[in-house]
């Protein structure tokens, strides 16, 4: 009854149409106001409040440094986020997309974070001239679970121990003593991703527990996006991997939730 019912008033309903695994029924937009119904019971969904827009902005005027993969660089990213959440800050962004921990990914030695941090410090530092960085954010570690790492998950471990090493005992951390922050890997989508993210979600929840420890051990902040983003991911990730704009904003929120 209520399918018919939600095909004769909504004609355009597609049967599988879902929002968090439950089925939508009715949805309408007019300008910025959009309403959706669907099958629920006597509860609340904590994820949909991701869904709320709101106006974020934070008017301190900081330094930032920040270092990541394509979640960083890709227009829109969690960095672009940020900029507009604090327009007052000056961020100067050193990702690149397949960046990873320590390994030369595509055969690329440029993409090796481990083997170039000190190039990336140093670059940094000319970049603010005589200031000092107020916070250092690193989010790392997608690209270290792809397929072709598979084998070498222990490495990955050791690498980013290195390199959290490396960055808290360079000249420009030393000179400046931002505060360290560590952003954990998003989640991946465990079905239905390219071949070379195939078994990357599985491998991301062994490795973001240990990558957590040593970077509370080596006094970075972690911020943990793996583990909140995971029944929400699909909403923001068509592809399982990146995610869109909305999504990269809820980084960008946790990020200006810690620095506050």
């Amino acid at each position: 009854m209520i399918d018919l019912v939600t095909k004769r008033m909504n004609p355009l309903h597609k049967v599988n149409s879902v929002i968090f695994n439950r089925p939508v029924h009715l949805t309408r937009q007019y300008q910025n106001i959009r309403l959706t119904v669907f099958e629920g019971g006597h509860e609340q969904i904590p994820q949909a409040l991701a869904l709320l827009p709101h106006s974020y902005i934070a008017s301190t005027k900081y330094n930032i440094l920040t270092i990541g993969d394509s979640n960083g660089q890709n227009k829109g990213g969690w960095v672009d986020q940020l900029k507009m959440m604090m327009p007052n800050a000056r961020i100067v962004n050193n990702s690149r997309s397949g960046r990873t921990i320590g390994f030369d990914n595509l055969g690329n030695k440029e993409l090796n974070a481990l083997r170039n941090i000190d190039d990336f410090l140093n670059e940094a530092k000319h970049k603010i001239g005589q200031d000092k960085y107020d916070y250092v954010i690193v989010c790392l570690g997608t690209n270290d679970a792809k397929n072709e790492f598979s084998e070498k998950q222990d490495e990955v471990i050791a690498n980013f121990e290195k390199l959290l090493q490396k960055i808290k005992t360079h000249q420009l951390i030393k000179n400046s003593t931002p505060k360290l922050i560590f952003i954990t890997p998003p989640p991946m989508r465990s079905t239905d991703v390219e071949y070379k993210y195939q078994g990357g979600n599985e491998r991301l929840s062994l490795l973001v527990p240990e990558l957590k420890r040593i970077a509370k051990q080596k006094n970075f902040q972690v911020i943990d996006i793996y583990h909140p983003l995971q029944k929400i991911f699909n909403h923001y990730a068509p592809d399982g991997v990146h995610m869109v704009p909305s999504g990269q904003r809820i980084i960008a929120e946790k990020v200006v939730e810690e620095i506050k």
